[in-house]
């Protein structure tokens, strides 16, 4: 085996047409490996070699590559990836969805160490996992929203500086404007005090309400039904005078048409009164 990745490695040196089926014959090798062959296997290949053919705009050369490179963050331990930050960051700005992909999944998989959070918590990490939120992939973005929710609800980032860089891509377009909203409104719901930090995007959301997209007002209106199950949601919606704008709304002649039966059913409830009594 060692002889086959060592010739394997010669030919990714190269650059030449072999690439591809070197890259194939590494990823079979990966496959039928244990743990403890995979780390060996990344010794001898180098993980920044193939970070380097990820430069290659030969798709199918990136796509193998990313195979194999999933590979290996799975077998390495947390603190040894954080060795590849700069490639990392490097394939979180990508043009290839799948190299993107490969490296959001090798954080989520890892956000739980501590090691692993202080690195993507740094000021260019940060910036550059929260932009994906904005990703033109909904995987990668989900992926992403995943990422930020475990680091906001686990008090390992900054809620203001969450905030702060999630409100720099919201003009973007509406898709991604509810990506922002949703992602606020599940960190609000987790914790009254990070509640405070989503607040301005909570705010932006409400006035969505008047929008003249019908989709992005039904989304608005089903996470404020998400604020409803929080005590500090309820004051919230109270407090900003929200449920008088929901009133407004369901008066309209479209309301029907906007609100689901449950979703216009609990809010309904909430205004009369009653939804409080179910907490």
């Amino acid at each position: 085996m060692a002889a086959h990745l060592h010739s394997i490695r010669q030919t990714l040196e190269r650059s030449g047409e072999d690439v591809v089926s070197a890259l194939y014959q590494l990823n079979t090798l990966l496959d039928y490996s244990t743990r403890e062959e995979v780390i060996k296997a990344a010794e001898v290949i180098s993980v920044q070699l193939l970070f380097d053919c990820l430069t290659s705009n030969d798709e199918e050369l990136v796509e193998v590559c990313c195979g194999a490179l999933g590979k290996i963050f799975k077998a390495l331990e947390p603190q040894k990836v954080c060795m590849y930050r700069g490639y990392i960051e490097l394939g979180l700005q990508h043009p290839f969805e799948r190299v993107r992909q490969t490296c959001l999944d090798t954080l989520a998989s890892l956000i739980g160490d501590p090691n692993v959070q202080e690195m993507v918590t740094t000021s260019t990490a940060f910036h550059l996992v929260t932009q994906t939120v904005g990703d033109p992939s909904l995987k990668c973005a989900n992926v992403t929203s995943n990422i930020l929710f475990n680091l906001a609800t686990q008090n390992k980032c900054s809620g203001d500086a969450l905030a702060v860089e999630l409100q720099g891509i919201m003009h973007k377009d509406s898709v991604v404007r509810c990506r922002v909203y949703e992602l606020a409104a599940k960190i609000a719901v987790s914790d009254d005090t990070l509640l405070g930090s989503m607040a301005s995007i909570l705010v932006g959301m409400v006035q969505e309400l008047v929008s003249d997209d019908v989709l992005v007002q039904l989304n608005c209106i089903e996470l404020l039904i998400l604020l409803l199950e929080s005590s500090g949601g309820r004051q919230f919606l109270e407090q900003h005078q929200i449920v008088a704008k929901i009133h407004s709304l369901l008066s309209m002649d479209r309301a029907v048409m906007l609100i689901p039966g449950r979703c216009g059913g609990q809010l309904l409830d909430y205004m009369d009164g009653t939804f409080l009594n179910q907490w």
